[in-house]
């Protein structure tokens, strides 16, 4: 397990970055009825990664965040070693085309581009 950062300078970074989106222009939300009738999918349910020497982590004190290079999302929070959380390694992105709910898997998605015209 390589260390990536310690979690100060990365809570900084996050910080900093959402700071400075907040000021960036405003656009107006528009709202999308879901119609009805429409089902949520079953969820994949998440589970522990396989720690490879190229999984970057952070580390503060007795808690590592270690983040597989696998899939999006794939992470695993540890403390004092326990295995505490882990990330969703199989997130899915609904959104509504033609008044209809679709599901698109990310985890599939890995080093693949998609092209999604209105």
């Amino acid at each position: 397990m390589k260390p990536f950062l310690s979690a100060g300078p990365l809570v900084l970074a996050f910080f900093v970055w959402f700071c400075l989106g907040a000021s960036a222009e405003r656009t107006e939300a528009q709202s999308t009825s879901i119609p009805a009738g429409a089902t949520i999918p079953p969820w994949p349910k998440p589970a522990a990664q396989t720690v490879t020497p190229k999984a970057a982590s952070a580390r503060s004190k007795d808690i590592d965040v270690i983040h597989s290079p696998a899939a999006p999302g794939a992470f695993d929070v540890r403390v004092a070693g326990k295995l505490m959380a882990l990330g969703q390694s199989g997130p899915m992105l609904g959104y509504v085309a033609g008044g209809q709910v679709r599901w698109f898997g990310l985890a599939s998605a890995t080093n693949a581009k998609r092209t999604l015209t209105a």
